[in-house]
């Protein structure tokens, strides 16, 4: 982040390594693209996402030959972030709370990931940034975050 100006990340890919590729501060929010699997005909949630292998992908193709299909943000999702983190600058966020526990939501589910991924033996285990997932983006999205 730039001069410690936050900012409103969009159509991020869910990197497990996302730490190394954006200097995230807790006061940075983002959103993801959406992950569809046309083997199991539905979309992916955020711990299937990050338990995987999938999260290692960095190239269109890997994702081509998994049967993954990658979503742009939508202008909405785009526009409610936008208008969260405004809120947040002019200290007229009333949300607080509710994002809290969506922050600890998604800590626990990074964590299981790694759990997941430790007893694959897979690498990346120790990458996962502390990227806020945007309440509003979540909100759009419930299914993104898990039953």
């Amino acid at each position: 982040h730039a001069f410690n100006i936050p900012k409103v990340g969009s159509n991020f890919p869910v990197l497990y390594d996302i730490s190394q590729q954006v200097q995230a501060n807790d006061r940075d929010i983002f959103i993801y693209k959406k992950y569809f699997s046309t083997t199991m005909d539905r979309p992916l949630t955020y711990e299937e996402i990050l338990s995987s292998d999938i999260a290692n992908y960095y190239a269109s193709n890997l994702y081509e030959e998994a049967g993954i299909l990658l979503s742009e943000n939508t202008a909405e999702e785009i526009l409610q972030a936008t208008m969260e983190m405004e809120a947040r600058l002019a200290h007229r966020y009333t949300e607080m709370a509710e994002a809290e526990a969506l922050y600890q939501q998604v800590r626990e589910i990074r964590q299981r990931a790694i759990a997941a991924r430790q007893a694959r033996g897979s690498t990346a285990i120790d990458c996962v940034s502390d990227g806020r997932i945007s309440l509003a983006f979540a909100r759009l999205n419930p299914g993104f975050l898990g039953p």
